[in-house]
């Protein structure tokens, strides 16, 4: 959908217009604009156009109290994940139905209530070493499913994460790979090539000495 410009000076939400000042590599219009309270950056004008933000960030994050705090980005990016579909993680989130429950009109508005939820209810993050993560992988960011977790923890409840069964032992690829000591990517290329769990787990690698003797 194309917008028609509006002229600089224009108050557009919280954001007015500064200026027009080139297109991205892409070839989009970028705009400049600046908040109340003087807080300027560069965006996309159809992102700014069809209010998609038209709040300012740090000014949300500072009015919840929580501007620069690793509770608060850690929500804006989870947010971010279910909502904006130029975010690299949205194929895996938003495009397939998971949503973020918490209050607000923006990313900005739903991180900010997110963050004040994970202060007082679930703690504030632990250490850099902890990321956000759902207590359901299957549901959504919501009150009551939100935790921290450490980052191994959190790769191994991905979704994405494939789950392997030997001798009635389940565990998932990553952690295979430490116990076998089989790089995952000869794992997964054994199992798509229709080797059994068995045989993906236990056959020797054929290193590339051996492969040119033979």
């Amino acid at each position: 959908m194309k917008y028609p410009l509006v002229a600089i000076g224009t108050q557009i939400g919280d954001q007015t217009v500064a200026g027009y000042p080139s297109r991205n590599r892409w070839g989009k219009l970028m705009v400049s604009v600046r908040c109340p309270s003087g807080h300027e950056k560069i965006m996309v004008w159809t992102d700014l156009a069809s209010s998609r933000y038209t709040k300012c960030k740090t000014c949300v994050a500072t009015i919840h109290g929580l501007a620069g705090t690793d509770e608060y980005q850690s929500a804006y990016d989870a947010v971010s994940r279910c909502e904006d579909k130029r975010d690299q993680h949205y194929a895996i989130y938003g495009a397939i139905g998971r949503t973020c429950e918490f209050p607000g009109d923006t990313i900005a508005e739903k991180a900010a209530a997110m963050a004040e939820y994970l202060v007082e209810n679930v703690g504030r993050r632990p250490s850099r070493d902890y990321v956000l993560d759902r207590i359901d992988n299957n549901g959504n960011y919501a009150p009551g499913n939100l935790q921290w977790v450490s980052i191994p923890t959190s790769l191994r409840n991905r979704s994405v994460n494939r789950r392997i069964e030997l001798n009635g032992v389940i565990l998932c690829l990553c952690d295979w790979v430490k116990i076998t000591g089989i790089h995952r990517g000869t794992i997964a290329t054994r199992l798509k090539q229709g080797q059994t769990p068995a045989q993906a787990l236990t056959r020797p690698v054929r290193r590339r000495k051996q492969r040119e003797a033979a």
